[in-house]
């Protein structure tokens, strides 16, 4: 498992040419896009403010949405889902919705956020990370 992983991870990093890879974060969403009221409203208010996705942009973060989506119109591939439950078993052990979960480019959490997470709050946490 710890392989499998490994290269998952390995894929969630940009890269610039082959073989070299880009220091950056990765911003992890654990959401339930059809049936969490709490994601809904996350992914509404605060994944699309416009200073969070300036702050996206400035410090060179990707996003993951990690998404459990219950209507089967919704489901995603079998890939996609076997990565989601990856990502879930060991970032989001408790399986809370939403969650944030950023990380470095070695894996390491950097923060963590379970529920929902105003704009300003989430833009002024993520800055602090930043200004350290």
């Amino acid at each position: 498992m710890k392989k499998v992983f490994l290269l998952f991870f390995t894929a969630l990093l940009s890269t610039t040419a082959i073989g070299e890879v880009v220091a950056k974060f990765t911003l992890i969403v654990f959401s339930g896009s059809d049936w969490c009221k709490p994601c809904i409203r996350m992914k509404t208010e605060s994944l699309n403010n416009t200073e969070f996705l300036n702050l996206l942009t400035a410090q060179n973060i990707d996003v993951y949405i990690a998404d459990f989506p219950r209507k089967k119109s919704n489901k995603p591939s079998d890939e996609i889902i076997e990565k989601n439950e990856q990502l879930a078993n060991h970032y989001n052990q408790d399986g809370s919705f939403p969650k944030l979960v950023l990380i470095d480019a070695k894996g390491a959490v950097v923060y963590s956020k379970n529920g929902f997470v105003a704009p300003d709050v989430l833009v002024q946490e993520l800055n602090s990370i930043f200004a350290k």
